[in-house]
């Protein structure tokens, strides 16, 4: 090999191109064979375009929506699809399937090419193929017939509004955030301008915007799914419209004066008032808190009643108004709502304290700590940061107090005392600690060692392999060809399971971040354990070669073990599923007793049972008189298809039906 010296940097180059030209020229389908004939045009909900495809044929496709999302799938999960346009055959979107796109009216009819694998494989194997086409619904019958005015906060429509109703709202305001919510949680919601019956927005409950002028009153439309299906059952709809909180209970009765730190405002108070606040200093920093951490908080000029900021705890306000009081209210949410739960408020003030003197610099490490000596009157310079890491900054005197500023104009970037934690982001550059002995700026020349560690949360960027792996309980190959500088997504996740994360290079190190908006859920050499959490939603997997995010061009196995029992597959582990052994996504328990109805076995198999007759021809044949049912919430489970149930109740007058899991299950 000595000849070559170049040649393992030639094989490496070419595998990361084949992988390249697979995901991006191999996965453009083109298949030539039509199935079926004609277009099939769309329909609202789910289509069924054909039953009877190969992989190896192409639909063509009419009847989609502008600038909406829709969803194509093959009831052959493996399966790969290609959209292309039908007027000039360009390639759009392909993936596995379900493939998700949002489709523009520039794209016209499309066609739909069906393939066993990204390399265009193809297999007599017939198979069916959907689109869900979500429609902007537009129902007929108002209910109720009056305008409804929107107060602050949460507001009860009415409590029996069926599926197909639809009812007028007004009293808005501009800019602020709305969310319509049905007491039912897989209605599909449809928002009309009143006046011009033109579509707004589209979606499922609870359905969240920010109403813009232009709107003016507004149509809630309700109906059962996003195929716009109606249903007589009722449901109560909520409208929480966002105001800019002005509560009426003053907690504490006196103005409390604000000092450099931290400064405790109220103990036990509901979310229902404000303080009185004052001392503030312009062009200081303050951070406004309250101990629930999705309290909502609105500040005041105490003297005017503007609103100078608001936002969700904590809430940091740059203080630029002339030393006037600040009115600090405190709500439940951003509706203004009112909770009796007490909690804590306080105010933080950060005096910003800025040393003159450079003493020293660091060199961060994500391995190492770094230290260097220097003395409350200074500041240190620190350099070569990771984009991903989380750095912790700590004196040998633990009172010390640090400020963080940018190295390049000295803007403030965060303070507290010792130790001081921070997630870096990549616009802070290098950064400059500044030491002093506490949180108003006291200087000390004493000798004090400052020490940065840090914890490398690496991030790559090749996604491999490029769909989301669906974990199942026990353990999940994800793949046998990991390289240390890709990432996986996995999916599937059961809530309050352990998962486990390994990789088979036994000296790898893991960092798992949420797909959804890429913050840090752990990491470590592998393997890694986490408890999992419905918030987390899918997880990145990011292998490096160790702590420092190292990278190899070598294969690895990955692999996730999730401690579970789920035999009967319904998203649910054993230990908290009231059925184990059925399928029951409900959990529907109408007797309370812990055992899910569909294996409840407290009514026997019994043969036909006659009331005045010596031989009944049904399960339960009376001739004569009345059945009374002597208990409450009790009811008669009919099933109406293959695979669903409902439940007749009677309730305010009406018989009801009522999904729930069919007893024995499907």
């Amino acid at each position: 090999m000595s000849g070559f010296p170049n040649l393992r940097y030639f094989i490496c180059c070419f595998v990361l191109l084949f992988r390249f030209l697979t995901s991006n020229v191999i996965g453009q389908c083109d298949n030539q064979d039509p199935y079926p004939a004609g277009t099939v045009p769309l329909q609202c909900g789910t289509t069924v375009v054909t039953s009877q495809i190969n992989a190896g044929q192409h639909s063509v496709t009419s009847g989609y929506l502008d600038n909406t999302v829709h969803t194509i799938s093959s009831s052959i999960e493996t399966d790969y699809i290609t959209i292309r346009k039908a007027s000039d055959n360009v390639a759009l979107v392909w993936g596995a399937s379900p493939l998700t796109f949002n489709y523009l009216s520039s794209y016209g009819n499309l066609k739909i090419h069906i393939n066993s694998s990204l390399f265009c494989g193809t297999e007599n194997v017939p198979r069916e193929i959907t689109v869900l086409k979500p429609c902007p619904c537009d129902n007929i019958n108002r209910y109720p017939s009056t305008v409804q005015e929107l107060n602050c906060g949460s507001n009860t429509i009415e409590t029996d509004i069926t599926a197909g109703d639809y009812f007028v709202t007004t009293g808005y305001v501009v800019s602020k955030e709305v969310k319509i919510e049905s007491s039912n949680s897989n209605d599909w919601i449809t928002l009309r301008k009143s006046s011009t019956k033109d579509l707004i927005l589209h979606g499922p409950s609870p359905l969240q915007f920010t109403y813009l002028a232009g709107y003016g009153n507004i149509e809630v439309h309700i109906n059962k799914n996003q195929s716009c299906d109606t249903r007589p059952t009722t449901r109560t709809i909520t409208v929480s419209k966002q105001c800019d909180c002005n509560n009426i209970f003053q907690d504490p009765s006196d103005a409390i004066d604000i000092i450099c730190g931290n400064n405790i405002i109220g103990i036990n108070l509901p979310a229902n008032h404000y303080s009185v606040t004052s001392g503030y200093i312009d062009g200081k920093h303050y951070t406004f808190r309250s101990s629930i951490a999705t309290d909502y908080i609105t500040l005041r000029d105490a003297t005017t009643y503007d609103v100078i900021a608001q936002g969700q705890t904590p809430l940091n306000y740059f203080y630029n108004n002339n030393g006037a009081d600040i009115k600090m209210h405190i709500n439940k949410d951003v509706y203004c709502s009112f909770s009796s739960s007490p909690r804590t408020t306080s105010i933080f003030a950060d005096c910003n304290c800025e040393g003159i003197i450079s003493g020293g610099s660091i060199n961060v490490n994500c391995t190492t700590p770094q230290s260097t000596l220097t003395n409350a009157a200074y500041y240190i310079n620190s350099y070569d940061y990771q984009m991903a890491g989380s750095y912790t900054y700590t004196s040998s005197i633990p009172t010390d107090y640090f400020t963080l500023r940018k190295s390049s104009d000295k803007t403030y970037i965060t303070s507290g005392q010792s130790p001081l934690t921070l997630d870096y982001s990549q616009d802070y550059g290098n950064i400059e600690i500044h030491v002093s002995s506490d949180a108003i700026c006291n200087t000390s020349y004493d000798q004090r060692t400052v020490t940065v560690s840090g914890v490398c949360h690496c991030q790559n960027i090749f996604l491999f392999p490029e769909d989301i792996k669906n974990v199942q309980c026990g353990t999940t190959i994800i793949t046998t060809s990991q390289w240390a500088r890709e990432y996986n997504v996995t999916s599937g996740y059961i809530d309050g399971t352990i998962a486990t994360f390994s990789s088979s290079n036994t000296n790898d190190y893991l960092t798992l971040l949420k797909t959804s908006d890429k913050s840090y859920i752990n990491s470590g050499v592998t393997p890694v354990t986490i408890t999992y959490d419905s918030s987390m939603g899918d997880i990145e997997m990011h292998i490096n070669t160790n702590a420092s995010c190292g990278t190899n061009n070598i294969n690895r196995t990955t692999t996730i073990l999730m401690q579970c029992t789920d035999p009967d597959n319904d998203g649910r582990d054993s230990s908290v599923d009231n059925c184990p052994d059925i399928a029951n996504v409900l959990q529907t328990d109408t007797d309370g007793d812990g055992l899910g109805d569909v294996c409840d076995t407290d009514e026997a198999t019994i043969d036909n049972v006659g009331i005045g007759i010596d031989i009944p021809s049904q399960k339960l044949h009376v001739k004569d008189g009345n059945i009374f049912i002597d208990k409450l919430n009790a009811a008669i489970i009919l099933r109406v298809d293959a695979n669903n149930c409902v439940k007749i109740l009677y309730t305010n007058g009406n018989l009801e039906a009522v999904p729930v899991d069919c007893p024995g299950g499907n």
